[in-house]
């Protein structure tokens, strides 16, 4: 029966995993670090590092690979939590969570465009803090869709991605406009402040 172990900045924690089991029930179990969010392989919250003893991890399916993809990620070294059986042998697996805990949010909608040209939506918010805020690889929003959205905040020499998921989305009158609400499944209070200010504003 392989051992899991946890890591995380504040310590470790271990659990014994049974051959055949899923991780997320071995993570449930022992109250782990990682965070869950839809348990379908669909958002990536629970991406995890596989440290050590990825031998001993039945194989990522083509589905789970397209999402760590999309994250920028790839199997074996990168995992979804939710999707991870344990495989048979004894040994180590050493697993650190990619992203902290944090309280399921509310979606907020905010008002996009298609950059066709580009291939992206941009967000229709002007923001002095954060600069332009696109959706890389989206030419037409989805439903359910995990989605990276990327912005440079003032005096920020590197850019942030933050994951979130796009829980629906309307037409907003002329064509290529969009109302899409979007549910950050990483924490970024810059983004989620001007998300916040505009939601009022925002038609629903």
């Amino acid at each position: 029966m392989p051992t899991i172990i946890f890591e995380y900045p504040q310590g470790e924690w271990t659990a014994e995993a049974p051959a055949g089991g899923a991780l997320a029930s071995v993570c449930d179990v022992a109250e782990s670090p990682v965070p869950f969010h839809c348990r379908s392989g669909n958002c990536g919250t629970c991406r995890v590092a596989i440290l050590e003893g990825e031998a001993l991890l039945e194989a990522a399916d083509g589905k789970e690979r397209g999402v760590l993809a999309t994250l920028g990620l790839s199997a074996p070294a990168h995992r979804l939590a939710c999707q991870v059986k344990v495989g048979e042998g004894t040994g180590q697996i050493r697993v650190r969570p990619l992203s902290p805990r944090m309280p399921r949010a509310g979606g907020l909608k905010v008002p996009v465009r298609r950059d066709a040209e580009a291939g992206r939506l941009l967000v229709r918010l002007s923001d002095e803090r954060t600069g332009e805020i696109a959706i890389p690889g989206v030419s037409e929003p989805e439903a359910d869709a995990v989605v990276v959205i990327e912005f440079q905040p003032l005096g920020e020499k590197r850019a942030r991605e933050v994951i979130a998921r796009i829980v629906d989305c309307e037409p907003d009158g002329d064509p290529g406009l969009y109302l899409v609400e979007l549910e950050l499944l990483e924490q970024d209070e810059l983004l989620m402040e001007l998300f916040r200010e505009n939601a009022a504003a925002t038609p629903s």
